[in-house]
């Protein structure tokens, strides 16, 4: 017996390859359009679309088809310059691309650092402007994509070479990746964690490190971003504790730290201004000796 799941209408324009299903009145899944058929936008909009659905041997030829053609809208948006859009877009892939980890989601992650890359070298106020355009609704992807898009500013910045960046990029994209294998009550917790709730929180470094390695598509150092992006050079860090700290998880801690007190309102603390969250991270450097002054350096530099 086949199992269906729903598909996003707005999704709908973008699957081809598979067929889509309607529930008739009697409860039963029924054809509604053939696989190699795409729906015209020009005879639906979100609202007179019928729920839809696709069967469940079909999730992952979808999930790259949806992928994929996101991938060529951003684009598209990229190049009529339509920041709004185009930040709107990167959160919908990387949204996509986390709910579908282990069956073909990340596969057209290294397409959408292209794309930003090639677009954007050598224009760091437009990156900037990009990660300012907030959603109402933080979330995972939206933090990821910031994220990404301030390492991508750095690397650019700090003269490191186009393969680097990008490699650089798409593990600072993938960094919180293992916040997907937690309860949602703790990864998106809007209070302060209790001790429990932390220790839950801490596995999602590992988690998503594995999640990387098994996906067979990236290489050690884009899983470093994940495992180590928590560790701290004094060694307080997590989830190892250790003090000799891979360059990826130095820099995406630093850009992680900045961005989630920078974006990130809590119920027991304000979002900070840029100013003040730098302010933040550089106590934690020049005090406890948690982060690499150099890159702290670079860093604030290239948010001039």
């Amino acid at each position: 017996m086949n199992t269906y799941l729903p598909v996003k209408k707005s999704q709908a324009f973008l699957v081809e390859n598979v067929p889509l299903f309607i529930k008739n009145s009697k409860n039963e899944f029924v054809l509604y359009k053939s696989e190699n058929i795409k729906l015209d936008r020009d005879l639906y909009d979100d609202e007179s679309l019928p729920d839809l659905f696709i069967c469940q041997e079909d999730k992952e030829i979808a999930a790259a088809e949806i992928q994929e053609a996101l991938n060529i809208e951003l684009y598209h948006h990229i190049r009529s310059k339509g920041l709004y859009r185009v930040k709107a877009i990167l959160n919908e892939i990387v949204k996509e691309a986390l709910l579908n980890p282990c069956e073909g989601g990340l596969e057209y992650l290294p397409e959408t650092i292209e794309l930003l890359f090639d677009s954007y070298t050598g224009e760091s106020h437009v990156l900037k402007n990009l990660a300012d355009i907030a959603n109402k609704n933080y979330s995972l992807a939206e933090h990821s994509t910031n994220v990404m898009i301030f390492t991508m500013n750095y690397g650019i910045f700090s003269g490191l070479s186009e393969e680097r960046t990008k490699q650089l990029s798409l593990s600072a994209l993938l960094h919180d990746i293992g916040k997907t294998q937690i309860p949602d009550k703790v990864s998106a917790a809007n209070h302060q964690l209790s001790e429990e709730e932390f220790i839950q929180h801490k596995k999602h470094t590992a988690l998503g490190y594995d999640l990387i390695r098994q996906s067979g598509k990236f290489d050690e150092s884009i899983a470093l971003g994940a495992l180590e992006h928590h560790e701290r050079l004094d060694g307080s860090g997590y989830p190892m504790g250790i003090t000799k700290v891979s360059a990826e998880g130095q820099i995406i801690g630093i850009v992680d730290d900045f961005e989630y007190l920078s974006f990130r309102e809590k119920s027991y603390r304000k979002a900070k201004k840029p100013f003040d969250a730098m302010s933040v991270i550089k106590n934690e450097l020049m005090n406890d000796g948690k982060f690499s002054k150099d890159i702290f350096i670079d860093f604030c530099r290239s948010m001039g």
